[in-house]
């Protein structure tokens, strides 16, 4: 499926269809949809871990998403070699500008590499503007490491500003490598005092 601005998706229609697990509240579609139209400023933020460091950014310069904005080449690891790649966010701002012409959009992608939510939580406005409009949230990469009330304290401060932005949460599925679970195995060894064998204790490597 292509998008308006040209951009090939890999999933169909049904795939993108089923990604959408809960559409909340649509207050929050009107509220950023009049805004929209009416060519208001309107900042679109980014919060979360690499992945969403790898939505890109277009106006910060020394930080890392600024790879990902389709000015300069990158290393990607599904290419032979670098080329210019616009990230997700990159490509949401341009489609609703595209969608919008009034619109005067900023994108602000305060995403911290290898950042879970309870670390990022205390200092949450420090990168983030509080007259956000749209957020989007992604630290589904960082899940193994993720305290599920820290997300939930962060959509909810994020709900509290007035006006409340339209917050997306954004989950990214890989395909992690399990991590071998160590085993013992014990070992036998002859008790001189005894007629039977006894165990010693081994540790993670299998080694007493």
């Amino acid at each position: 499926m292509r998008s308006p601005l040209g951009h090939n998706y890999s999933l169909d229609q049904a795939s993108l269809r089923r990604s959408l697990t809960h559409l909340g509240d649509d207050s929050h579609f009107r509220r950023l949809h009049a805004s929209l139209k009416a060519g208001e400023p309107l900042t679109v933020g980014v919060i979360g871990a690499s992945v969403a460091q790898n939505g890109g950014c277009i106006n910060q310069p020394g930080q890392r998403c600024m790879f990902f904005n389709g000015a300069v080449p990158v290393k990607l690891e599904w290419a032979e070699k670098p080329r210019p790649h616009k990230g997700f966010a990159v490509r949401l701002v341009e489609l609703l500008k595209a969608t919008w012409p009034r619109s005067q959009l900023t994108l602000v992608n305060a995403a911290q590499d290898a950042t879970p939510a309870q670390s990022m939580l205390p200092c949450l406005f420090t990168h983030l503007p509080r007259n956000v409009g749209l957020v989007v949230v992604e630290f589904g990469s960082l899940a193994l490491h993720l305290r599920l009330p820290a997300a939930e304290a962060i959509a909810r401060k994020l709900l509290g500003l007035q006006p409340p932005p339209l917050v997306v949460f954004l989950t990214i599925r890989g395909n992690p490598t399990p991590t071998p679970t160590p085993t013992l195995t014990p070992k036998l060894n002859p008790n001189p005092n005894t007629n039977h064998p006894r165990p010693l204790q081994a540790d993670q490597d299998g080694d007493a």
